[in-house]
């Protein structure tokens, strides 16, 4: 009988140490499951603010570029108005009843033909800017990445940009005619260029004196499994003491109110974290800048951009 009651204490012992056990470990469960819950919100908040940043950054740079193609619209549009009216008033001379037996002018003959000839030139030009424009402000609505020609998208970014640099730096492009196609958010990496490239512009600016143009030199290449885009300007360089920054959000070296320190911490998101590529720079002081942006290829991407529409009807870019 002793036995038994002896036997009988250590399963009570027991159940209640299992007992015990398990509303500990409920409770610990509970624990979790309300950190994981804070966990999920907190990344939901930072996804949430970083889709902020980004349309901010967005917003900011669409209104820098607004007034710059409106100028670069307005210019062939000026002289195409001129030109026009030249038409009209020598077609006028031509119909003229009062006119009819007297000959042309020579002023008339040598230039009426140049009018017409540079009036479709200036259409022309106007077209490039708004299909340049259409492309890059390219937007994928599934946010699936679908195929693209970088080099197109590095020709876009220059001709919105246009207004931003031209009068500053000597624009030079390099970019490999058989460059393999890569799977990308479009507009997004059409953003990161074009932040670039205002980016060299700035530095340059900063750098040579008033009235003197830096030269800023784009070239693409395929280097191994990856797309490699370099930037490359020639103003001042970064200094040694802020190069481990230069990613960090919020981190500006410009004055106050001209920068939001958001465009590099942004550009690097969406080529790692969004593409799982990389970003990189090399600077040295007193000679300038490169950055470098890589985009991973997958084998089945390697074909000719000629393949796919968006590389139709590339945009001339002058310096």
């Amino acid at each position: 009988m002793q036995s038994r009651s002896s036997s009988d204490r250590e399963v009570e012992l027991s159940v209640q140490v299992n007992r015990r056990l398990i509303e500990k470990l409920t409770a610990e469960n509970q624990k979790l499951k309300k950190n994981l819950l804070s966990l999920h919100e907190e990344m939901k908040l930072r996804k949430d603010l970083e889709i902020q940043l980004a349309n901010s950054q967005k917003m900011e740079a669409l209104g820098q570029l607004a007034a710059g193609i409106a100028h670069e619209i307005n210019t062939p549009a000026q002289f195409i108005g001129d030109h026009l009216q030249f038409v009209k008033e020598s077609i006028e001379e031509i119909i003229d009843p009062e006119q009819a037996q007297v000959a042309l002018s020579e002023f008339v003959r040598e230039n009426l033909p140049m009018a017409i000839e540079n009036s479709i030139e200036g259409v022309k030009r106007i077209g490039e800017i708004v299909a340049s424009m259409r492309r890059f402000s390219h937007r994928e609505h599934d946010n699936e990445k679908h195929p693209a020609d970088i080099n197109q998208a590095v020709l876009d970014s220059l001709a919105v940009s246009r207004n931003q640099w031209k009068n500053h730096a000597q624009v030079t492009t390099e970019l490999k005619s058989d460059l393999p196609v890569v799977s990308c958010l479009l507009g997004e990496v059409n953003q990161v260029i074009l932040n670039l490239i205002i980016n060299a512009t700035h530095a340059i600016n900063d750098f040579h004196e008033k009235g003197v143009l830096g030269k800023i030199t784009i070239s693409t290449s395929q280097v191994e499994n990856e797309i490699q885009i370099a930037i490359q300007d020639d103003g001042g360089g970064i200094p040694q003491h802020i190069q481990e920054r230069m990613f960090e959000p919020f981190f500006t070296t410009k004055g106050l109110g001209k920068g939001t320190g958001q465009g590099l911490a942004l550009a690097h998101s969406v080529i790692v974290k969004k593409h799982n590529g990389r970003l990189t720079f090399e600077t040295e002081q007193g000679v300038g800048t490169t950055f470098f942006i890589f985009l991973p290829l997958s084998v089945e991407e390697e074909i000719s951009p000629n393949q796919i529409p968006y590389c139709k009807g590339r945009p001339k870019v002058s310096s």
